[in-house]
C-alpha cells in the first residue's frame, strides 16, 4: 500500500485506544517505512493540543516611534523579566545619548 496523492502527512483519528491501536499495527505491516513515518496516529480528544501545537507564530507589530520603525513582540514571561528587560532598555538608550 502506498500514499499515491504524495500527502506530506496523513492523521489517523479515533474515539477509542483499542481502535487506534489496531489501525496502527494494520498500517506498520502494510506501509512502506516512509509512509507510515508521515502516518499520525491520534485520538480525538488530541487533535486540539496538536493543531494549536503546529499554530503559526503571530508575526511582530511594527510601527514608527520618533522616525525609528520599531518592532514588538510579546511573550508571557515573568513580572521580574519584564522590569530587568526595561532596566536593560534604558540602560543602553543612556549608553547611546552619552549619559
Amino acid at each position: 500500500m502506498r500514499f499515491e496523492a504524495q500527502y506530506q502527512m496523513v492523521l489517523v483519528l479515533s474515539d477509542h485506544e483499542s481502535h487506534l491501536k489496531a489501525i496502527q499495527d494494520k498500517a506498520k505491516k502494510e506501509l512502506s517505512p516512509s509512509d507510515y513515518t508521515k502516518t499520525l496516529f491520534v485520538k480525538s480528544t488530541d487533535v486540539k493540543a496538536i493543531l494549536e501545537s503546529t499554530k503559526p507564530k503571530e508575526l511582530p507589530k511594527t510601527e514608527i516611534i520618533k522616525g525609528f520603525r520599531v518592532k514588538t513582540e510579546f511573550e508571557s514571561g515573568t513580572t521580574d523579566e519584564s522590569e530587568q528587560f526595561r532596566k536593560d532598555i534604558e540602560r543602553i538608550l543612556k549608553k547611546k545619548r552619552g549619559q
